[in-house]
This record gives C-alpha cells, sequence and structure tokens, in this order.
C-alpha cells in the first residue's frame, strides 16, 4: 500500500467518525508525533556531535590542562 493510498483510507475512515472519535484520533497521532520526535532526540547533545572543529577541541584541552595545573 502506497503513502497515498494509506492517506487515502485514513481519511475515507475520519469521515465515519463521530466529533468526539475525531478528537481522541487526533490526540493518538499527536502522541504518536511526540514518542518519534523523542527517539530522534534521546540526547539532544548528539545533534552537536562533530561540529567543533579538531583544532578548537585542540585549544580547549589545553587550556583545561593547563588551568587545572594551578592551586588556587
Amino acid at each position: 500500500m502506497t503513502r497515498l493510498e494509506i492517506a487515502q483510507r485514513i481519511q475515507q475512515s475520519l469521515a465515519m467518525l463521530n466529533k468526539e472519535q475525531q478528537l481522541s484520533l487526533l490526540e493518538y497521532i499527536e502522541t504518536l508525533i511526540s514518542k518519534a520526535k523523542n527517539k530522534n532526540t534521546t540526547n539532544p547533545l548528539l545533534q552537536f556531535a562533530g561540529s567543533i572543529p579538531n583544532e578548537d577541541i585542540a585549544l580547549m584541552q589545553k587550556a583545561i590542562e593547563e588551568g587545572c595545573e594551578s592551586i588556587e
């Protein structure tokens, strides 16, 4: 079944539901969408993985190492 066929069947079925049933279906669909989004963003920091150039990482690492060696 193609995506278009699925959409058409959903639309036909939706027309047979009363308002309360349509609202329940909408809530269910929104829950599915929310779960899918959460699954894709399990760790929001992952979107930044690889975005800092290696040169900058080396500079940060050096600054941390030098800063940690001093005692105040």
